[in-house]
């Protein structure tokens, strides 16, 4: 049995690639979507990772409302009620038309619950875009979820629902625009090029503890101590 280091809120920011969602139309709203598995970026032909049976979507939100992470979380509340299971659905950010927008992010293999969640969502006065085609394009996503945290050893941990997702904590606090920059470095000098990555910050009491997340099928963990290393010495704290 796993045992959970720590738990609580925490913040996931990426890039990927979003495109318009055959479900827009079923959903009658603006529904974008991206891979359900990231990319990495193999460079020796390595295997992909396999396709997952989750839909990665994210539903820009038209118009800003205030408090809108609570609205969320208690529309979710709610809906797991109604539905009687887990839900992964998560307030967030998402870049579209060159602006920032508030938006719903979920991972469904049950697209049968779509509209029960879409009702949920607009009884609490939050209005979607209307459905209209789009082109693909890169995107700065973030979202917050609730994390429970293995250690496996000092300074790097397992998410405890997620066996291909890991966290490296680093001593200080950095913007996307370097962590992106430093684990680019990463990845051109050390061959450590085996999955993709995400900036991790995880809220606690007073403090936020900053996380290099790494997400792969294909890790290999006796690595691990070695890129952590590399992360140490490229985001060491100024």
């Amino acid at each position: 049995m796993k045992t959970i280091d720590f738990e609580g809120l925490t913040c996931f920011t990426f890039n990927s690639e979003l495109s318009h969602s055959s479900l827009s139309e079923e959903a009658k709203c603006l529904v974008l979507e991206s891979g359900a598995d990231p990319d990495y970026y193999a460079q020796q032909h390595f295997p992909p990772n396999k396709p997952s049976s989750k839909r990665h979507l994210f539903l820009p939100v038209k118009k800003e409302i205030s408090c809108f992470q609570d609205s969320v979380i208690r529309a979710v509340v709610n809906i797991r009620e109604k539905v009687q299971g887990h839900l992964h659905i998560y307030p967030g950010q998402v870049i579209f038309e060159n602006k920032n927008h508030q938006c719903i992010h979920m991972q469904l293999e049950d697209l049968s619950r779509l509209d029960l969640l879409l009702e949920e969502l607009k009884d609490r006065k939050i209005k979607f875009y209307s459905n209209k085609k789009i082109g693909s394009y890169e995107s700065t996503l973030i979202f917050k979820k609730h994390t429970r945290f293995v250690k496996l050893m000092d300074g790097i941990y397992q998410d405890a629902d997620n066996e291909f997702r890991y966290f490296f904590q680093i001593p200080g606090h950095i913007e996307f625009d370097v962590f992106k920059h430093g684990m680019q470095q990463i990845k051109n000098r050390c061959n450590f090029h085996l999955f993709d990555t995400f900036l991790s910050h995880y809220f606690v009491k007073d403090t936020v503890h900053d996380f290099i997340g790494i997400y792969s099928k294909h890790c290999d963990s006796n690595r691990f101590t070695e890129l952590q290393e590399h992360i140490k010495e490229i985001f060491k704290k100024k």
